[in-house]
């Protein structure tokens, strides 16, 4: 029925609001309740995917339907800008996950392959806010660099130092227990570089802890790298070295092409192996530098801003 799509629309772009945002209340936002009430004018297409129903549930219907919808980017980003609120690009900071917990009078890091149940908690609110989360190898080197008791105790040079081989942006670790019975606790630490940020988690589940630890995450990123929005642009130029072949030019100005501050991309000098880009972006040079941070495809090289390097 159309009424129910109707609803079901807005319902997504409540969704995809919280996701660009980086703020979950962002759909009862005054300047952002008339985006949700004209969800359907962003809608770029629209179809219907049938569900195999719940084995579980012997009054489920045979067959369910799911919409799935796709938002306009270009005139989404466009009314989002109008409302000066902050957006969330697309280019997000990953972080690397580290859990430990105290059960049965045991302590011990968790492993996503034995541990799936917490996992899967986390992975599924980490997808609602948008956040990039990486998880250590558990190898012969993380067992040796880093045990559970580093976590409870949060020993911050013990914890940057294991993580430094996967080169995360943030690190978030968690110490899980169960103080009294019925009741979760989780205390939580992010670090970014030396800075680092704390709070607590408690409820009867621990479903609910877990996810309302990743919505601290997400906050506290969101605050960190959100950029202000708004309709004005800055031109900014870099240079990218090792630019040797077709290949390498066709990577370089594709991925420039991709970052979402970037509305333009002009070639303006071509040297042998470097080349020089003027770029077009919403939030300036500020933006441009920030997102190219987050990627694995320019590195930073010596102590230029605007200088890069191709990476392999």
């Amino acid at each position: 029925q159309a009424n129910t799509r109707v609803q079901a629309i807005e319902m997504a772009m409540k969704i995809v609001l919280v996701k660009l945002t980086g703020d979950r209340n962002a759909p009862v936002r005054p300047e952002l309740v008339s985006i949700v009430k004209t969800a359907e004018r962003y809608v770029q297409q629209y179809s219907y995917v049938e569900v195999p129903p719940d084995s579980a549930d012997p009054l489920a219907a045979e067959i369910q339907l799911r919409l799935k919808i796709s938002f306009d980017e270009v005139n989404l980003g466009n009314a989002l800008r109008e409302t000066g609120v902050q957006i969330w690009s697309r280019e997000r900071p990953s972080t690397l996950v580290w859990l430990a917990i105290e059960k049965d009078q045991t302590r011990k890091l968790l492993i996503p392959e034995e541990d799936s149940d917490y996992f899967t908690t986390i992975n599924l609110q980490s997808a609602s806010r948008g956040t990039v989360l990486m998880y250590p190898l558990f190898d012969l080197e993380d067992s040796s660099s880093l045990q559970a008791s580093d976590i409870r105790g949060e020993f911050q040079d013990t914890v940057i130092t294991a993580s430094r081989r996967y080169s995360p942006d943030t690190i978030l670790t968690g110490w899980i227990e169960s103080p009294l019975e019925g009741v979760w606790q989780v205390r939580w630490t992010a670090y970014f570089g030396e800075e680092r940020h704390s709070w607590t988690t408690e409820c009867s589940f621990a479903e609910t802890v877990l996810a309302e630890g990743i919505d601290g995450l997400a906050d506290l990123l969101a605050t960190r790298y959100s950029q202000q929005s708004g309709t004005a642009t800055g031109n900014t130029t870099i240079q990218v070295l090792d630019v040797y072949t077709v290949e390498h030019y066709t990577r370089v100005i594709g991925y420039l092409k991709t970052l979402s501050p970037v509305s333009r991309v002009e070639v303006v000098e071509v040297n042998p192996g470097n080349m020089e880009f003027r770029l077009t972006a919403y939030g300036g040079e500020q933006a441009v530098r920030q997102a190219i941070s987050f990627g694995r495809i320019l590195e930073p090289a010596a102590t230029n801003n605007n200088l890069y390097r191709l990476l392999p």
